[in-house]
């Protein structure tokens, strides 16, 4: 439906797909905002809405196109073929209307006029509308953090203090584990929340929804992994942490400088920053259940970042304030 938001704008729908979308638009915060985004974006080309163009511009543009047609054919003189496209005799499909005045032709001025509104559309409409689909993207982003940790906290509150974490199956002992415990247990009714808004059209997350114990248990082999390294979603989870010898989950303790969700990292990109805002940065939940925009993973006072240990390894930290998150995937038996 977001494909729609600028045609909807603009009056390019017809009768059913207008509605369509306002419907979409009453029972979708978010494609709200997207189309306020969009509204803003536009604003500035508003000036041109009542841009009067040069005298006769629509006359000379059609002898124009008629005459070059007319050297391509090599036959028939400009007015005649002119002529014939007004009246839809030489395409029957096509139907334009209007008198000309014969022998006239752009001038340098409708040329020049033509392409400085083209480009200034060009350079205020394209950025304007991508960095308001990434804004979009990027809030939308936010709002399924701060909904999954409010899910957190009330998973937390029934659990002795606890968020959820990898049972002792080692089928489950990966960080996306929360995912099928949120989402099975009804502490999260929506499977797209734990997608980013930037992965909605992949085709690989078509249908997606965090799977069910039964289906991780009967998994095996390559469909096991799969299963497992998209199993939390596109977000990265807090993989605890070791101490002497003992494993211990995340625990709330309502700390606002403790990361506990973020952006998922990528095995591929330097530093193991996230892809799904372009490599631009992430959004990361922290433990007292505020969510933060940053452009570096390493966020915390000792500025050591969220996906290595202490130590600089993929693995549960090592100390109780050691926060490292990992993606789906990544296994939680590293001592």
């Amino acid at each position: 439906m977001r494909d729609k938001l600028l045609d909807y704008l603009v009056g390019g729908l017809d009768s059913r797909e207008s509605e369509q979308v306002r419907k979409a638009l009453q029972e979708d915060p978010l494609l709200q905002q997207q189309l306020e985004l969009l509204q803003t974006s536009l604003q500035p080309l508003e000036a041109c809405r009542h841009y009067e163009p040069p005298a006769n511009l629509k006359d000379r543009t059609l002898d124009f196109v008629a005459q070059s047609l007319e050297q391509q054919a090599g036959s028939g003189s400009a007015a005649q073929r002119r002529s014939n496209w007004t009246t839809g005799a030489s395409n029957p499909s096509v139907q334009l209307a209007g008198s000309a005045q014969a022998g006239s032709k752009w001038t340098i001025l409708d040329v020049v006029v033509a392409g400085a509104i083209l480009m200034t559309a060009s350079l205020l409409f394209f950025p304007l509308i991508m960095n308001s689909r990434y804004a979009a993207q990027l809030r939308g982003c936010q709002q399924n953090l701060q909904q999954i940790g409010m899910a957190l906290h009330d998973y937390s509150s029934t659990h002795d203090g606890l968020f959820p974490q990898a049972t002792g199956d080692s089928k489950l002992s990966v960080a996306g584990a929360y995912a099928p415990v949120l989402y099975n247990n009804q502490f999260v009714k929506s499977p797209r929340l734990f997608l980013c808004p930037t992965v909605m059209d992949e085709d690989k997350w078509t249908g997606w929804k965090p799977p069910a114990s039964e289906l991780v248990a009967e998994a095996a082999g390559r469909k096991l992994t799969k299963i497992q390294q998209q199993m939390g979603g596109t977000y990265g989870y807090n993989l605890g942490y070791w101490s002497n010898g003992r494993y211990f989950p995340p625990r709330n303790l309502w700390r606002a400088f403790y990361p506990i969700m973020a952006d998922g990292p990528s095995p591929t990109l330097l530093g193991r920053r996230s892809t799904n805002h372009g490599g631009n940065g992430l959004n990361v939940l922290f433990e007292d259940g505020h969510v933060q925009y940053v452009t570096d993973s390493q966020i915390s006072p000792r500025k050591d970042s969220i996906f290595y240990s202490d130590r600089g390894r993929v693995e549960p930290g090592r100390r109780r304030n050691d926060a490292v998150i990992g993606e789906s995937g990544q296994n939680l038996s590293n001592r």
